[in-house]
């Protein structure tokens, strides 16, 4: 499962981060920019963005990873 998640669960990646996830276990968290802080707009934004993450996906031996990500939103095109 890939997501953008803002809450307080893991502060040392500010206040949004990216995650993936993989058999029910976190594989990745990179911190991500807050957009907006109107739900819709980052809505929008983030589901303009959905089609590269996804793309930057890597499968290696059934396991995913995210080795494009640098850790900011310009790593999504």
């Amino acid at each position: 499962m890939f997501g953008f998640h803002r809450d307080g669960d893991h502060p040392d990646l500010g206040p949004c981060h990216v995650q993936l996830d993989h058999e029910d276990a976190p594989i990745a968290r990179y911190e991500a920019s807050v957009l907006d802080v109107h739900p819709l707009a980052v809505l929008d934004e983030r589901l303009g963005q959905l089609p590269s993450a996804l793309s930057s996906i890597r499968w290696v031996d059934g396991t995913p990873s995210l080795p494009g990500w640098d850790g900011s939103d310009s790593a999504l095109g």
